[in-house]
């Protein structure tokens, strides 16, 4: 398989998904189920926002390991995400959630019977690289705010970006 980040030089990510979307698999999905796996004591999966999700590997990982709450977002491939996953899957860019259009999205939870409650935690697998480097921070900032309640009131929260952003890779 060809390089995507090279696919996304060559082609540009919009164009990369308006062709591939529908059929995309994330290479490294074998990473990302083990790094899940492997992290499972120190990341709490009971409620994920799968972000930047692709074709639902990270939901897919969690499912096995016994988790049912997930909810996918992702502006290329939620059709993907919906048919590989059997779950929702908003179609938010980054700038969509920058400009706090997250937040807009609630009334998802109530169609779909789930409790309003913040997510656990969030997993973007590989994909942050894509955003532009002046709303990194912004970007980071709307999704802690989606697990607000759970940052302030469990400490391990508080270091969920940091975690992941630090795990060890072995392999």
């Amino acid at each position: 398989m060809k390089a995507i980040r090279n696919a996304y030089a060559e082609q540009g990510v919009e164009n990369y998904y308006q062709t591939q979307g529908n059929v995309y698999q994330n290479p490294h999905f074998p990473f990302i189920r083990q790094l899940l796996r492997q992290n499972e004591g120190r990341i709490d999966y009971t409620y994920i926002f799968d972000f930047c999700a692709g074709g639902g590997e990270a939901t897919l990982a969690v499912k096995e390991l016994g988790y049912s709450d997930q909810i996918g977002c992702d502006p290329f491939t939620s059709d993907l995400y919906v048919k590989n996953t059997d779950k929702t899957c908003w179609s938010l860019s980054f700038e969509d959630v920058v400009k706090g259009k997250l937040a807009q999205f609630e009334h998802v939870l109530a169609a779909n019977n789930w409790e309003k409650k913040p997510f656990s935690s969030t997993v973007c697998s590989f994909a942050m690289h894509l955003c532009p480097e002046k709303l990194l921070f912004s970007l980071t900032e709307q999704l802690f705010k989606v697990s607000e309640k759970n940052c302030h009131h469990h400490a391990s929260q508080t270091t969920c970006f940091r975690i992941v952003a630090k795990l060890p890779i072995r392999f």
